[in-house]
């Protein structure tokens, strides 16, 4: 009997300890620098919250005050980022990091009512923007119909001009597909770790 005890209680102390564990691995970035671990989590109308390790209260994780914020759960990293068309910061979820950068910007489309009832519209767009710092990204591939998909074209070209061999590769496959952009731009940076000085 006492076996069997201390073999629960054991359980549970492992299951408590890697709760606590895997609830620090989040972490968030200060705009001043600072690395705050801790738990994120989803909250009311899709605002994330964030609780410091050792704290009682959740926050806000706001694009003024946190330059970044990691969930572990999930292993993605977003960043906050002032797109060149858009007048206030946001945080967009990183790709790809290394001499290229890649970013993906997601929007939700709400589902609305037309005339006589008829439910139109919903769904979503992404957006990606590539660029070696995130004061100069370029957008380089969407599932939306605006903008020009020859601009996109020229953007990501522009990205592999330093290395026309790469260049040269990547027009010679003749597909502008997601998976096609991202493979090239792993490539590039790839290659970029490996040059030795």
């Amino acid at each position: 009997m006492n076996k069997l005890y201390l073999s629960y209680l054991m359980l549970f102390l492992i299951f408590i300890m890697h709760g606590n564990l895997s609830a620090q691995s989040d972490y968030i970035v200060t705009v001043k620098g600072d690395t705050l671990y801790g738990k994120i989590k989803d909250a009311f109308l899709g605002k994330l919250k964030f609780k410091q390790t050792g704290k009682i209260e959740f926050e806000v994780i706001d694009v003024d005050k946190h330059s970044q914020y990691f969930i572990s759960k999930d292993t993605i990293n977003f960043v906050s980022i002032q797109l060149p068309q858009s007048k206030k910061r946001e945080f967009l979820k990183r790709l790809e990091f290394g001499k290229i950068q890649l970013y993906e910007k997601f929007v939700s489309h709400p589902t609305t009512t037309g005339t006589g009832g008829l439910m139109i519209g919903g769904g979503a767009s992404f957006f990606w923007y590539a660029g070696f710092t995130t004061d100069q990204l370029l957008e380089i591939k969407t599932n939306s119909l605006l903008g020009s998909r020859a601009q996109r074209e020229s953007n990501f070209d522009s990205l592999l001009r330093s290395r026309p061999e790469l260049l040269d590769s990547f027009k010679k496959k003749k597909s502008f597909s997601a998976d096609m952009l991202r493979y090239f731009i792993q490539r590039y940076n790839a290659e970029d770790a490996n040059k030795v000085d």
